[in-house]
């Protein structure tokens, strides 16, 4: 018959004096491992808001490219979000659009910016389709006679604008990315349209690797 081992008094008072240091010791290093821990989460927030900054920076520059005088392909570029008020969209409930950045091709007074300017507007149901089909086919070529009566129509029959693209972007939480690139006073060449298409393909690549 095997008998269990007797740990002595003295055994369990060496154990415990052990356990004491050990938890001394650690209770010395914490501030160091809390300290550690909190850098290294502060590092990978900072790097994440620098290469967001980054990519921003990086769409206004292409989105300018279009709107420049030198070159002039488009009189305005706009990004829109798409949302049903923070939640998902809904049937039965209004769907809104807002402008969150834009480059202008000519000057405007504040209040008239596009991001002041559209702001919660509820569209109807050609937007929907529309973005739907801007979803499908990556972008929507639309010449102002040619459309359909219509919320959109009747925004660019006051605004002058005789054509626009609209460019599926990316969807982000319950938002729907995407971007507007219309002309007053124009209609884009074949040269032209392939241009558009290719500077707002990389804002879309700039977008999406945020």
């Amino acid at each position: 018959m095997i008998e269990a081992a007797v740990i002595s008094s003295e055994t369990w008072i060496k154990i415990g004096l052990s356990l004491a240091t050990l938890a001394a010791g650690v209770m010395k290093l914490a501030p160091w491992i809390y300290k550690t821990l909190d850098d290294r989460a502060r590092k990978r927030n900072e790097a994440s808001q620098i290469k967001a900054l980054r990519s921003m920076a990086r769409m206004f520059t292409l989105m300018s490219s279009l709107t420049t005088p030198k070159v002039r392909l488009a009189d305005r570029v706009i990004v829109f979000a798409g949302h049903n008020g923070g939640s998902m969209p809904e049937a039965g409930k209004p769907y809104y659009v807002s402008a969150i950045n834009s480059e202008l091709g000519y000057d405007t007074a504040f209040e008239n910016r596009p991001e002041n300017r559209y702001q919660e507007v509820a569209v109807d149901r050609d937007y929907v389709n529309l973005l739907l089909d801007a979803y499908d086919e990556e972008y929507v070529h639309l010449l102002t006679d040619e459309m359909p009566t219509c919320l959109l129509r009747d925004y660019y029959l006051s605004e002058g604008v005789v054509e626009s693209f609209v460019f599926f972007l990316r969807t982000t939480g319950h938002h729907f990315i995407y971007a507007s690139v219309a002309n007053t006073d124009k209609v884009a060449t074949e040269g032209e349209v392939r241009e558009i298409q290719r500077v707002m393909n990389m804002v879309k690549t700039s977008i999406n690797n945020t």
